[in-house]
């Protein structure tokens, strides 16, 4: 006797049962349950097509939606659109039988099978119907996310064009600006370029900064008054005490 709960489904709706036990958190796991649909449709193709043995598809899908379910509680169960024809024929022969009874408690059994039978039956239509329904309801779901996806695809595809572009620029104006500083190079006394470089390539490419006041440009800590003025008068290489960069002045005042 089958437990009252049994959900009747063809096999072409097995898909719909997989996706309903799933369906509250579908949304936002449609990937995730999109991939293991792939995977279980791969293997139950692949098991079909090439096991050493000859299979049964309608069964080895039963066993593997009964292990599913099993594992989910003990009173679910499947029923395939096969076998609620069979509980309706069960059915009618469970009324047929009511008319040959001999005694009262053969009637109550027959008569608690037929109210069992009727049961199961209106519950598995009932559920048929919910999949039915809950299966438009992910369909449009599913439908919806996909413009989503393709409308953030697309503004992904012009930012990362708009990017491409600003970096093409961008690579374009440092080869510019380092020609000009090769140039530049030549005019310096190779003396001061080598401590330059030294600084730059210890200070992550900073090597020199413009006073800020009265305040290094670069570690911000303040002067001593005299080596601003010496700074200003700009009649020799000074560095700041204490980050050691290069220090100018660019003119503007304070």
């Amino acid at each position: 006797m089958k437990r009252k709960g049994a959900i009747g489904l063809s096999m072409n709706t097995i898909v719909i049962l997989i996706i309903s036990l799933v369906s509250i958190s579908f949304t936002d796991n449609y990937f995730e349950i999109a991939k293991n649909l792939d995977i279980f449709t791969s293997l139950y193709k692949e098991l079909n097509t090439y096991y050493v043995d000859e299979t049964d598809p309608g069964k080895l899908m039963k066993k593997g939606i009964d292990a599913m379910l099993k594992s989910l509680d003990p009173y679910t169960t499947y029923i395939p659109e096969s076998e609620i024809e069979d509980f309706s024929n069960k059915l009618r022969k469970y009324k047929e039988q009511l008319f040959l009874v001999k005694s009262n408690k053969e009637y109550d059994a027959i008569s608690l099978e037929i109210d069992h039978m009727k049961t199961t039956i209106s519950e598995s239509e009932t559920v048929q119907l919910q999949f039915e329904e809950e299966k438009a309801q992910l369909e449009e779901t599913i439908k919806l996310n996909m413009n989503k996806i393709e409308s953030t695809s697309e503004s992904l595809s012009s930012n990362q064009i708009a990017l491409q572009s600003a970096m093409a620029e961008t690579t374009h104006e440092q080869k510019k600006l380092e020609s000009n500083r090769n140039i530049l190079y030549k005019d310096i006394e190779p003396t001061y370029l080598s401590q330059y470089e030294t600084l730059r390539n210890a200070r992550d490419g900073v090597g020199m900064a413009s006073i800020i006041g009265s305040a290094c440009g670069g570690c911000y800590s303040q002067l001593p008054p005299q080596i601003v003025i010496e700074i200003k008068e700009n009649k020799q290489i000074i560095t700041c005490p204490g980050c050691g960069i290069l220090q100018f002045w660019d003119g503007a005042e304070e």
